[in-house]
């Protein structure tokens, strides 16, 4: 039954239980009248009727009812009936002969109530109204002569007990009041031997010789309400009337089931006017359970709907903690035993399906949870066969990393928690003795290492704190001393920071990168300041050959530039100036003179003919001139140079070049300049791969080596024709403009000489109208302007 249901139950009995209900008591479930009472009955030599009317049941019962009797006094309760029913005012007067008759039994005050309500006429009138069928007034006064029989006693009795419509309320208390309060010698017959606190009104009526002895009470409390009526004739005395009445009033009490709680057979049951109630049942702000079938008050475990309750030795339903065959249980308000979470005094507790208190670890939706032995889940820290578990605020068992009051701990899988270092998500991590997550600088068996202060985690590598920096191995060891990381040297002092800039190491000086720390070799430029450090790392001091150069640093490493050290001229890079020149092209640079003839040989007059010897002659002055390769042959064209470029001499030469000069192209086109200059025009762009293709074999050969490449000047400025002339000098720009965009393309330098020799000055250096080569001065002028550039 829910709870709900059970409330239901309670005011339905409630409303059903009118008067003050009693716990059980000795009362038998055994029929009223039954064989106990009529076996005394019939014991008895006098005659007797009795009637009886359970107010809780509605049930009457009789013992020869229908046997006729002279009511004696007991008719002054009908004569008090009829004056309250005929509304005839009490005064203090009536007040006083009421509560005489009544009180004290007096005949005199009856006989004139008697005779105020009418007489044998307005009695027999009232008998007639409320059913009384059997009772006859009595005759000329005689009230006392009035005829009647149990059953109808009953009904008189009742128009005082229970609500009718004869009697109001106050009507009815005011007969009660007085029949409660009869006189102590007449409070014998049906109230006699009852229990203290039992409420009774009566009327008896006798003659002293016992011929008659008569006695009507209504009887209320401990769960009983009833009226009965007993009469008897033919007593052998007085007494034995009365002992005759007295011991049925004990027996009837004790036979009347009465409402509430009744012991039969060694089992209680609960009765209402309805009879055996069933089910739960409230009472006294406690609840009970009735069998459904039997009515039986049931103990002990109850299954009532889907679920279970307990209830006690004395039927009540048990609710809170149950102790029960050394297990304990839990019965929320409702009685309803619980499973699963309960929350008691402010403490957490866990009840398995079959409503038993769970102790230990306990899983429970895949979460484990720790119950003291009383049961209490645990919550905090609690330590369990040497190791330390953490229980949340919720009781689960934390895993994994968890944060208390700014202190990191990690738990285990199994929750224990983890000390000492730690690989977790596969980062490295150091706990204390405590659990506490170490961070920061940690040493440990006398090496360092660095604990990330957010995460805790071990780092590795390079790390930077408060722009210091410092390495950790692998195995997040801190490192000091020369340490050789991703194939670049560091140096670590022995508190392991960083070192940069420059430091000095068993006799040598070393120059770590100002930002990654790393150790220089090779060039370094510091603030314009050239260094060169050598494999090794150490500075490099006094005359160094460099990938195929000098160089010079002072005893402080400093590179020497733009100087002369020893008779030695530095260039602006800091080299030893070193040129190795070669001349390429035709007889411009091989150096035939105006008449036609090549240059004198080693033992000729002039040695200087060819502008490259001029230029060669300047590389001398500056002490610089290591080599110098004049390939350039008089009459060459483009193809006489490409094949050159396939001799290895000249590749070799080339190879070790610094400097190149280069004149090719006019002795290609020189013969139709003179008959043709629109075929001229047609050869040039053949010329001008040509070039390209003597540029590109140079670059693939020594992409370093500088090339100068020289533009035509006009080579036949002597002609009487106008326009042939213009035609001439228009293809030479031609050819020049091809010349011009080739170098562009390869990187190298175009040298124009239009600007040297041309229509205004050509007869200075052009003495032999029928040839180009210039003299002596021309060749200077070519010269000058190439060092313009070369120098």
């Amino acid at each position: 039954m829910s709870f709900i249901n059970k409330i239901i139950a309670g005011v339905l009995a409630g409303l059903l239980m009118m008067v003050a209900l009693g716990m059980p008591g000795d009362a038998s479930a055994n029929t009223v009248l039954g064989p106990d009472v009529t076996s005394y009955l019939n014991s008895r030599s006098n005659t007797v009727s009795v009637g009886v009317y359970d107010a809780n049941t509605g049930e009457t019962y009789t013992y020869n009812s229908s046997k006729s009797y002279n009511t004696l006094s007991i008719v002054k309760m009908s004569i008090l009936a009829n004056v309250l029913y005929k509304q005839i005012p009490i005064t203090s007067y009536e007040n006083s002969l009421l509560t005489k008759m009544i009180v004290s039994s007096d005949n005199s005050a009856a006989s004139t109530m008697w005779r105020r309500t009418g007489s044998e006429s307005g009695a027999q009138s009232f008998f007639n109204m409320v059913g009384m069928n059997n009772t006859k007034a009595g005759t000329g006064g005689w009230w006392g002569r009035t005829t009647t029989n149990a059953t109808d006693q009953l009904t008189m009795m009742k128009l005082f007990a229970y609500p009718n419509s004869y009697l109001t309320d106050s009507q009815r208390a005011y007969g009660l009041n007085l029949m409660r309060n009869v006189q102590a010698d007449q409070r014998w017959g049906t109230g006699y031997g009852l229990p203290a606190g039992v409420s009774v009104a009566l009327k008896n009526g006798w003659y002293t010789n016992g011929q008659y002895v008569n006695s009507v009470g209504f009887v209320n409390g401990q769960g009983k309400s009833y009226v009965i009526a007993v009469l008897t004739t033919n007593n052998k005395s007085f007494s034995y009337g009365v002992d005759t009445i007295n011991t049925i009033s004990k027996m009837v009490w004790n036979e009347i089931p009465g409402l509430g709680w009744v012991s039969s057979g060694g089992k209680w049951f609960f009765y209402t006017k309805d009879g055996k109630y069933k089910g739960w049942l409230n009472y006294n702000n406690r609840w009970y359970y009735l069998d459904q079938t039997t009515g039986t008050m049931r103990t002990g475990w109850l299954k009532s709907g889907d679920s279970w309750y307990y209830l006690n030795s004395d039927g009540a339903m048990k609710t809170g903690w149950l102790s029960y065959n050394g297990a304990w249980y839990f019965l929320d308000h409702t009685g309803v035993m619980k499973t699963g979470w309960v929350k008691s005094a402010e403490k957490w507790y866990y009840l398995d399906s079959d409503g038993k208190m769970a102790t230990g670890w306990e899983q429970v939706e895949g979460k484990w949870y720790y119950l003291k032995t009383n049961g209490e889940m645990l919550t905090g820290w609690t330590f369990y066969k040497n190791k330390w578990y953490y229980l949340k605020n919720s009781g689960d068992m934390a895993t994994g990393w968890i944060n208390l009051s700014g202190k990191k701990y990690h738990l285990k899988d199994s929750g224990e928690m983890a000390t000492g270092w730690q690989r977790i998500n596969n980062e490295w991590f150091y706990l204390q003795p405590t659990g506490e997550m170490l961070t920061g600088w940690t040493l440990y068996k006398n090496k360092w290492y660095y604990l990330n202060p957010t995460s805790g985690k071990m780092e590795t590598g390079w790390i930077n704190l408060s722009g210091k920096k410092y390495y950790l191995k692998d195995s997040g060891e801190m490192l000091t001393g020369w340490q050789k990381i991703n194939g670049e040297w560091y140096s670590l002092r022995t508190n392991g920071v960083l070192l940069t800039g420059w430091t000095f190491y068993k006799n040598d000086w070393y120059y770590l990168n100002g930002t990654t720390g790393k150790m220089e070799t090779g060039w370094i430029d510091l603030a314009g300041k050239k260094y060169y450090l050598d494999a090794d790392g150490g500075m490099v001091t006094d005359w160094q050959k460099i990938d195929g150069k000098w160089y010079y640093f002072n005893p402080k490493g400093l590179m020497a530039a733009n100087t002369t050290i020893q008779g030695f001229k530095l260039g602006p890079d800091g080299a030893w100036i070193q040129i190795n020149y070669v001349a390429l092209g035709d007889s411009l640079a091989s150096g035939m003179t105006p008449e036609g003839q090549d240059r004198p040989t080693e033992n000729g007059v002039d040695p200087d003919w060819g502008y490259p010897n001029y230029i060669a002659r300047n590389f001398s002055k500056a002490h610089e001139l290591l080599g110098f390769n004049n390939f350039a042959a008089s009459g060459h064209k483009t193809d006489d140079l490409m094949a050159d470029l396939e001799k290895e001499n000249v590749q070799q030469a080339i190879k070790n070049a610094t400097h190149i000069t280069l004149d090719i192209g006019i002795n290609d086109i020189y013969l139709s300049l003179q008959n043709d200059t629109d075929k001229t025009l047609e050869e040039i762009p053949s010329i001008s791969e040509k070039i390209s293709t003597i540029l590109e074999t140079i670059d693939e050969l020594n992409p370093e080596v500088k090339v100068f490449v020289m533009g035509y000047y006009n080579p036949m400025p002597y002609g009487t024709d106008p326009l042939q002339k213009e035609q001439i000098n228009q293809a030479t720009l031609a050819l020049n403009a091809q010349i011009q965009h080739q170098a562009n393309q390869h990187g190298d330098t175009f040298i124009s000489t239009t600007q040297i020799i041309n229509e205004q000055n050509y007869t200075n250096y052009l003495p032999n109208q029928n040839r180009f080569n210039p003299n002596l001065f021309g060749y200077q002028a070519i010269a000058e302007e190439f060092w313009k550039v070369m120098q």
